[in-house]
């Protein structure tokens, strides 16, 4: 395990909050160390347990609690929904208090074991978002304003999409489309040896957007997520050999490990 940096500089790395420098020479440890994906992929789910285990009117009478004057008549000690295992939480500690805080002030958008938190359970494999699975969510941008678009929608060559994901704790994932002449493009990573990592709280938007050519009658986004690191380059193989065998409907590919779970949103073109 690379022990070079600290848990509190890597959630730092993880809001960036770094400088690009620091931010970079993470990135190219990353590459070549398991041990540091497995670290920061550890505080991403510490972030979500702690985040989703948090009642944000329950901290706000604990900020009145502990700061008000006291009176003849003490108000009962609050109740705190932290008395679990403190094992657990070997990578949240460091962060408590930022969390705490900012869970109050914003509400951020977000298999079983002892550990029941609100709208999700954890165990060895990772978070189960009860009642959520990852998915693509894909926007119109238009000159009336940004769409988000319903599977199967009917959309022209030129029209500029904006796609985003949904990981439900899913913390490595790929995206790629297929179109009607079977041509493969993917969205992310952009290379075959880049890392997957996901934000596997709350809904994400890729950086680029992508614009629809006039390659006929449909094109299938597919979104394969897993709760270990990803091969792009060898999962692109199999991939590919699902080409030529793609038509309207839109169904799972062939081949590919029951690791990953498989997401598609499917746009509709004129033929």
């Amino acid at each position: 395990m690379n022990e070079r940096y600290s848990n509190l500089t890597l959630e730092q790395f993880l809001l960036n909050e770094l400088s690009s420098q620091e931010a970079d020479a993470i990135n190219h440890d990353m590459q070549k160390d398991i041990g540091l994906q497995k670290r920061i992929a550890a505080i991403k789910e510490s972030d979500v347990i702690l985040d989703a285990s948090i009642d944000e009117n329950e901290c706000v009478r604990t900020i009145k609690y502990r700061t008000k004057i006291a009176t003849t008549t003490p108000e009962p000690e609050p109740f705190f929904l932290f008395n679990y295992n403190w094992g657990r939480w070997t990578y949240a500690l460091p962060i408590l208090a930022v969390l705490v805080i900012s869970s109050v002030l914003v509400k951020q958008n977000q298999d079983e074991t002892s550990v029941n938190l609100p709208g999700m359970t954890l165990s060895e494999e990772g978070v189960r978002f009860k009642g959520l699975s990852p998915h693509i969510n894909i926007y119109h941008q238009s000159s009336r304003g940004i769409l988000k678009l319903e599977d199967n929608a009917l959309l022209h060559e030129g029209d500029t999409l904006q796609l985003s994901y949904v990981a439900a704790g899913k913390q490595y994932g790929i995206i790629f489309s297929i179109d009607g002449r079977q041509v493969l493009t993917f969205h992310y990573p952009k290379t075959d040896g880049a890392l997957t990592p996901l934000n596997i709280s709350g809904e994400f938007t890729l950086s680029q957007s992508y614009e629809l050519d006039d390659a006929p009658n449909f094109e299938h986004f597919y979104f394969l997520t897993s709760t270990s690191p990803i091969d792009v380059a060898k999962l692109k193989r199999l991939i590919e050999n699902n080409l030529g065998s793609i038509d309207k409907k839109a169904v799972p590919l062939n081949n590919i490990p029951d690791t990953y779970n498989q997401s598609i949103f499917t746009v509709k073109k004129p033929e």
